[in-house]
Order: structure tokens, then C-alpha cells, then sequence
């Protein structure tokens, strides 16, 4: 009996090869992504903002210490517009606007942060503040002008019966009458900061140029500690016209020599500072 034959073996199929990736274009991305991404981006940048604003917001509530300080040299606004804010902060009201070159009375200095610092500035019986980057050094004023000495009691005497005050008012934008017994006037003392008449055209009343009207003012001074004048009205022609109020804003921009000639001491002493206003 012969074996059976052995069955051929069995190939194994070849398994089928995957299917290739579409050569096509691809599917679009949908429309929302974009702006989704967008929206992302600004919450993140507001977040970080807020955060910014906060930070400061909390640093403007704390309070500010103002240091007493006087500079060693004269400090004058820097630019054609410097604001003096109520507070040291550009948020706060702005109480008024200096001109350029004018001269800046700091009596303090306040810190608010690296690149935050401000002047305390005495302006019109109050303290506005002024960023230290608006102020630089320098003289607020033209040249000193030269003061006429004044002549003996006598030759006032006789010239005023014959001209009350007219030579003298031609001659300088100062009326110098003789002071009271005991005061000094403008020869008496040495000037550091005269009046100018860059001065007298800042500070002339609107009204009187508007009408042509001239005037003249007398204060009653008296010198006080670093040369500075602390002044009142004694006497003011025309009235009506604030002649008197220029005459004081005018005041506050004088300095003097706290020596006179003698080698005596000016802090205290009565100073009668005679001021004219001439239109046109």
C-alpha cells in the first residue's frame, strides 16, 4: 500500500499594501481658529495691562512726602508751556501755566518713582507741583538793570514841586519816591533779580491794555530769607484796573542781596518798592 501523497504547502497571501495619502489639497482650517487665536491674545495683553494699572493705581494712593529743598542755583520752567498740577501727578488739576524762562520759586521736591520726580513751586500764596524735567537752570530775566541812585531829600523835594514825579516816571518804568523814615528803597539795596520790563509786559492787566490805560503801584516790601520780597499794596492809581495784583505777581519774581553796601543784614528790613506801568 503506497502513502498518500503530501499536500503542496500553502503560500501565504501577500498582505495588501495601505492605502497612500490623498495627493489632494488639503482640508481648510476652520474659520474660527483665527479669530479664536486673536481673542487670546488681546485677553492675555489686558490681563497684563490691568495688572500695570493696578500697580500704579496703588502707588498714587499712598502718600506723598514732600521734602523741604532750595536749589543752589535759579530754577526757571524750561519749556513755552509747563503745567503746576495741585498734586505731584499728572492726573490732578492743573492750576496754572508758566511761559518759558520763568523764574520757578522751589521750596520741596517729591519722589513718585524712577523717572517721577516733581518740584513744589510757591506760586500766587499757594504750592503747585512742576515734573523736574520741566525746569532747568538758568536766569528768568534780561540783564539787570542798572538803579539810578537816588538824590538827596532836597533836590526830591524841589523836583516834585515842580514835576511830581514826571522826569522820574520818563526816565525808568520806577517811580522812586523818598521812603518813610527808616525804610529802604530800590538804590538802597543790592539786586540780584531787578524788575525787568519783561516783567511789567507778562504781568500788565488785560484790561488796562485793552483801554490804554498806564498806572503805578506802591508796595510795601519787606525782605525776608534768601533776598525774597513779601509785599503789599501802600498805594495803587488808577483803582479798578488790578494794577495792584500785577505789582504783587511782579514782586515774587525779585530777589535782593541779604547785605546792604554798609555790610549790614536786609533780612527783615522795610523795603518801598515804587512800580510804573506805562501803555504803548
Amino acid at each position: 500500500m503506497t502513502d498518500a501523497p503530501e499536500p503542496p504547502p500553502v503560500e501565504a497571501k501577500p498582505e495588501p499594501p495601505a492605502p497612500a495619502a490623498p495627493s489632494g489639497p488639503q482640508a481648510p482650517r476652520p474659520p474660527w481658529l483665527v479669530p479664536a487665536l486673536i481673542a487670546g491674545v488681546v485677553i492675555i495683553l489686558a490681563g497684563l495691562g490691568y495688572a500695570v494699572w493696578s500697580s500704579q493705581a496703588s502707588r498714587s494712593d499712598e502718600p506723598v512726602v514732600v521734602e523741604p529743598y532750595t536749589p543752589t542755583t535759579e530754577m526757571i520752567s524750561a519749556n513755552e508751556r509747563v503745567r503746576g498740577h495741585q498734586a505731584p501727578d499728572v492726573a490732578s488739576p492743573v492750576l496754572v501755566e508758566f511761559g518759558q524762562g520763568v523764574t520757578l520759586n522751589v521750596t520741596g521736591r517729591a519722589s513718585r518713582g524712577i523717572g517721577n520726580d516733581w518740584y513744589a513751586v510757591s506760586w500766587n500764596d499757594q504750592t503747585v507741583f512742576v515734573r523736574t524735567s520741566d525746569a532747568t537752570t538758568g536766569s528768568g530775566a534780561p540783564p539787570e538793570m542798572v538803579v539810578r541812585e537816588r538824590p538827596p531829600p532836597e533836590v526830591i523835594e524841589e523836583e516834585e514841586e515842580q514835576k511830581p514825579g514826571e522826569d522820574s516816571v520818563e526816565e525808568s518804568p520806577f517811580a522812586e519816591p523818598a521812603p518813610p523814615s527808616g525804610s529802604l528803597s530800590m538804590g538802597d539795596v543790592n539786586w540780584v533779580r531787578a524788575p525787568s520790563a519783561r516783567d511789567f509786559a507778562r504781568f500788565y492787566p488785560d484790561r488796562a491794555i485793552d483801554a490804554g490805560v498806564s498806572g503805578s503801584v506802591t508796595l510795601d516790601c519787606i525782605i525776608g530769607g534768601g533776598g525774597r520780597l513779601a509785599c503789599s499794596v501802600a498805594g495803587e492809581s488808577p483803582d479798578g484796573y488790578g494794577f495792584g495784583r500785577a505789582a504783587i505777581n511782579i514782586s515774587r519774581q525779585l530777589r535782593v542781596s541779604t547785605s546792604l553796601s554798609d555790610g549790614s543784614s536786609a533780612a527783615g528790613r522795610n523795603l518801598i518798592l515804587p512800580l510804573s506801568f506805562r501803555a504803548g
